[in-house]
């Protein structure tokens, strides 16, 4: 009987052991995986907190390049830094993160941004700063390496730049100021020397990888036409409202936007053509518009060859924007509103009237009576600025809600 009761206080033992041990595993696996939940939480977090606050700096800058009011509001000084609070949604569960944004100026044309973001208590700190951006063009004509001859009878309203010779014939009548190397005229007017502007070249660093779309027939959107094409563009019928043409483009008579024509080669008009407002035309070749032409309002033209027109006439309102990075040359009347830069001459030979801004990095010629007025409104803002260059900063991951286990 002892014996029997024996095995039984054996067995008992025993099973209480394993049931302490296999406690001890259950406890043990339960703190695991609530270490590894932890984990998972903390690593998501961090991520998202990363790109929270990434969000946050692209759209500072984004400001910044873009928006010259909020530039002017931007104080000096990291005491009076513009400061902002964004609480958006991160992830599919509705989760908030808390994104504020400090952006302040550390020069004239220089600013600093920084960014804190936080989610579940991840916190993560990036700082970018932007260096040489500029504020504005705010001369009606520049000349960057030559002349400006204006003949007898044009109105020109706004301020001149000119690095080089200034040539006024009689009856121009030009009450702004004037800044050049050499100034002659029938006249007495006072200048000084001003340092060149920056050229627009830049532009067609952006645009050289959808050229190279364009010639390859892979770009990312949009639909590709192989070799030459002849005839009307209507991009609404074209994926992402965007067409690659890896050849040259004759147009019969107009384009319909809104959209986008990147072509390999060169773009010509067969006959009196019309571009539809919001179109972006970007071009390898020439872009040769040697009949009468009407354009709508944000028509933006880029050229890596020269533009050559007969009569054009744009719409008022809106920005636009014809860049050449060869010499611009009008045969007939021009009445234009936007920013005009020539990497080349520009050449106008008949009366013309342009509202906005002229920028060459040569020699420029305008007809008697012509009409320049000078309007920041009709200038695309983001060809004001060149690329910005600064240093990056990452934070190192800050964790303040890490439970105890």
């Amino acid at each position: 009987m002892s014996n029997t009761h024996s095995k039984q206080g054996g067995i008992m033992l025993i099973v209480l052991v394993v049931l302490i041990a296999l406690s001890t595993l259950s406890v043990g696996l339960f703190k695991l995986a609530e270490r590894d939940g932890v984990e998972a939480i903390y690593a998501m977090s961090k991520e998202q907190a990363f790109w929270l606050a990434e969000s946050g700096l692209q759209k500072n800058l984004e400001k910044i390049l873009t928006n010259k009011t909020y530039r002017d509001s931007v104080a000096e000084g990291r005491v009076n830094a513009l400061y902002e609070t964004d609480s958006m949604a991160v992830d599919d569960s509705g989760v908030a993160g808390l994104c504020e944004t400090y952006t302040w100026k550390t020069g004239v044309n220089d600013y600093m941004i920084e960014v804190h973001a936080n989610v579940r208590g991840m916190k993560r700190r990036l700082q970018l700063s932007a260096e040489n951006v500029r504020y504005d063009l705010p001369y009606v004509l520049s000349t960057r390496n030559g002349n400006a001859r204006i003949k007898g009878g044009t109105t020109i309203n706004g301020d001149l730049s000119v690095w080089g010779d200034l040539a006024f014939f009689a009856g121009v009548v030009a009450p702004g100021k004037l800044y050049a190397k050499r100034f002659s005229a029938f006249g007495v007017y006072d200048f000084t020397p001003l340092t060149s502007l920056d050229p627009l070249g830049f532009v067609f660093d952006i645009y050289d990888g959808e050229l190279m779309d364009a010639a390859n027939g892979t770009p990312m959107a949009g639909s590709v036409h192989s070799g030459n094409l002849s005839g009307d563009v209507d991009l609404t019928t074209y994926a992402d409202n965007a067409l690659y043409v890896s050849g040259n483009v004759s147009i019969t008579q107009k384009i319909t936007g809104p959209g986008k024509l990147v072509v390999n080669g060169a773009v010509g008009f067969a006959q009196n053509y019309t571009l539809g407002s919001d179109v972006q035309i970007i071009t390898r070749g020439n872009f040769d518009a040697m009949k009468e032409g009407t354009l709508g309002t944000n028509v933006n033209i880029f050229a890596k060859g020269s533009g050559n027109f007969d009569k054009a006439t744009s719409g008022g309102g809106g920005s636009s924007a014809m860049v050449f990075l060869g010499a611009l040359n009008v045969d007939r009347e021009f009445v234009y509103s936007g920013l005009v830069y020539t990497g080349g001459s520009a050449n106008f030979k008949a009366t013309s009237k342009i509202t906005g801004a002229i920028l060459t990095d040569s020699w420029f010629d305008i007809d008697q009576n012509s009409v320049l007025t000078y309007d920041a409104d009709a200038i695309s803002e983001w060809l004001l600025y060149s690329f910005f260059k600064g240093q990056r900063f990452t934070s190192d991951n800050e964790w303040n809600e890490l439970p105890l286990l």
